[in-house]
């Protein structure tokens, strides 16, 4: 019975150890989403200010209603300069 006795603190330390470590898994698991959801944010933003623009340049086409359909029956008011941008993309927080 001594030998049970004695083994039993080793395996609550060996139990306590792998709930520690499942415990840093998945703090670093939710960092991770939170970074990906900051990204995801980031890019959405991005995209709706591209959506924008994207709407400001076609209402400047107007379609002939008499004119058949090709390409020379599309008129444009005058073309406005395309400026690409970079996705903002947020630092990552640090662990811990």
């Amino acid at each position: 019975m001594r030998h049970f006795t004695c083994a039993r603190p080793r395996g609550k330390f060996k139990v306590d150890q792998e709930i520690n470590k499942a415990i840093v898994q998945m703090e670093n698991a939710t960092q991770q989403n939170a970074a990906l959801v900051e990204q995801a944010t980031a890019s959405t933003l991005s995209f709706e200010e591209e959506s924008r623009r994207l709407l400001d340049v076609v209402s400047k086409f107007r379609v002939d209603p008499e004119a058949t359909a090709s390409p020379a029956s599309f008129v444009m008011d005058s073309p406005p300069p395309l400026r690409m941008r970079e996705p903002k993309v947020l630092p990552r927080r640090p662990a811990g």
